[in-house]
């Protein structure tokens, strides 16, 4: 059953398995960023976040231009088994607080 076989995928499985370390993962204006190096970024993220308490099962919204580090922190809230709440950056604090 396909469900079951998705259950267990996550990113780490899906790059590491489908790229060499040396593939360039990202292109964010000139700049090449390769899985390694993402892989690298994502997991001193998540470090970051659980020395600042964030644990598993926390949710964690996340406000952040469309940049590399906006991957970077999805991938490390997920990483920790975190729950990603990305929000508009065009929402006001009213907005965001009805949500």
């Amino acid at each position: 059953m396909i469900i079951n076989e998705i259950k267990g995928l996550h990113l780490g499985n899906f790059y590491l398995t489908h790229s060499k370390p040396n593939d360039t993962a990202l292109i964010y204006h000139d700049k090449k960023i390769t899985y390694e190096k993402l892989d690298k970024n994502i997991r001193q993220y998540a470090a970051y976040l659980r020395q600042n308490g964030i644990k598993k099962g926390d949710v964690v919204a996340l406000s952040c231009y469309n940049t590399p580090e906006f991957i970077y922190s999805y991938f490390a809230i997920a990483h920790i088994g975190a729950i990603v709440v990305p929000l508009n950056l065009t929402l006001t604090m009213e907005e965001i607080a009805m949500t």
